[in-house]
């Protein structure tokens, strides 16, 4: 029993996790505010998101977005696939 309080945390973690999504594709910005809502739902959209910016399908971008705001590190590349920049937003 003693090991059930060990491994349920563990499995709650990793279950609860969210795969990133495209926030380009898959979302959609609300207003000039840079808030984002879910194309499917009209919700605001919580969890790791990423985009490719660029026509090679290079990532330019990923984060986190909390009630569809950005929040925490955001990092951005060049299309070069080099780092331009890495901010943190909001919380």
């Amino acid at each position: 029993m003693k090991r059930l309080w060990v491994i349920l945390p563990v499995l709650l973690i990793v279950g609860c996790s969210k795969e990133p999504i495209n926030y380009e594709e898959m979302l959609n910005e609300i207003g000039s505010d840079g808030s984002y809502i879910t194309k499917d739902t009209n919700e605001p959209y919580s969890g790791p998101v990423f985009s490719f910016l660029y026509e090679n399908r290079q990532k330019g971008s990923e984060g986190i977005l909390k009630d569809g705001w950005k929040v925490g590190k955001w990092t951005y590349w060049h299309e070069n696939g080099q780092k331009k920049e890495l901010t943190r937003m909001g919380n």
